[in-house]
């Protein structure tokens, strides 16, 4: 793991978008900021109700990806090779 530096929430140069299992993604939501987004790949889906917010229904399971900020840590980070 990385060293910590002042004023840092995470290991200096350890963030999400760095890391081998994130992937960047452009989500359609006009809450979200398209640049910062992605799918961490660590681990398999999780299981989370689908709700249609307009009906105030729930229409069953998917799996999901956790989605996570470029910037986000955790202690499971794994360097990304270049590609050559």
């Amino acid at each position: 793991m990385g060293n910590m530096d002042a004023g840092q929430l995470g290991p200096v140069g350890e963030a999400c978008r760095q890391c081998y299992f994130w992937e960047h993604q452009v989500f359609s939501n006009a809450d979200t900021y398209d640049d910062e987004y992605g799918l961490c790949r660590r681990n398999a889906p999780q299981a989370r109700w689908v709700v249609d917010v307009a009906k105030a229904s729930e229409h069953g399971l998917e799996a999901v990806f956790p989605r996570t900020e470029e910037s986000d840590w955790c202690g499971e980070y794994k360097v990304r090779k270049a590609v050559t």
